[in-house]
C-alpha cells in the first residue's frame, strides 16, 4: 500500500484533514459551552472576565503570530517530504537481530572508523 504510486497520489492532497479534524473537535467544545450562557443558567453578563480589551487583543495577535509560523513551517516541511516521496526500507545488517533494534549502532560503535 505505501509504495503503489496511485495510492500516494491519491491521498497525498488529504494531508490537512487531520488538522481540520483538531480543530472541528475544538470548535464543537468551546462552541458546546455557550448554551449554559444562553439557556438560563447563567447570564452572559456575568460569564465575562474583568480583562482589559487591550491584553485580550495583545495575547490573540501573540497567538495568531506563532501559529501562523508553526504552521507554515509545518505544511513546508510536509511539502518537501511529500516532494521526496517514499523512501525506501532500511536494510539492517546481517548480525542485527529484529528484536533487537540498536543492534546496528552498537555494531557502529564497535567496528574501527575506516
Amino acid at each position: 500500500m505505501f509504495d503503489t504510486r496511485w495510492y500516494l497520489r491519491a491521498v497525498a492532497p488529504l494531508w490537512p484533514l487531520g488538522f481540520v479534524a483538531i480543530l472541528a473537535g475544538w470548535m464543537t467544545t468551546e462552541i458546546g459551552r455557550q448554551p449554559w450562557i444562553a439557556h438560563g443558567i447563567l447570564r452572559t453578563a456575568d460569564a465575562v472576565s474583568p480583562v482589559p480589551y487591550s491584553s485580550v487583543a495583545t495575547s490573540l495577535i501573540a497567538f495568531i503570530v506563532v501559529y501562523t509560523v508553526v504552521f507554515g513551517m509545518g505544511v513546508l516541511h510536509i511539502a518537501r517530504l511529500l516532494k521526496r516521496g517514499p523512501v525506501g526500507a532500511t536494510q539492517s545488517p546481517e548480525h542485527a537481530l529484529p528484536n533487537r533494534p540498536l543492534a546496528a549502532a552498537q555494531a557502529a560503535e564497535k567496528s574501527p572508523p575506516s
